[in-house]
């Protein structure tokens, strides 16, 4: 029984990734920049940051990764925007 719910998790996230290829330049980048990040200190409001842990825990990720993602992913739309304007 266990086996056969290892395999069908196995295959859910194989098309997972299938339908995201985005994800692997996204994971590229990130490992690149592993090595040259820098800790800061930052203070969120209570209500906010339990939104953004449960926001991160529905996507089985870490509160702070997830807030980096959220960062980056903005910065990257008012990049192309800006691009787009000039």
């Amino acid at each position: 029984m266990k086996k056969k719910k290892d395999d069908q998790a196995i295959e859910i996230i194989a098309e997972w990734k299938a339908s995201r290829p985005d994800l692997k330049e996204k994971a590229k980048r990130v490992r690149k920049q592993r090595n040259h990040q820098k800790g800061i200190y930052i203070k969120f409001p209570e209500d906010l940051l339990e939104k953004i842990q449960e926001l991160a825990q529905q996507k089985h990720i870490g509160y702070q990764t997830y807030l980096k993602f959220i960062i980056s992913e903005h910065i990257e739309r008012l990049e192309k925007k800006s691009a787009r304007r000039s």
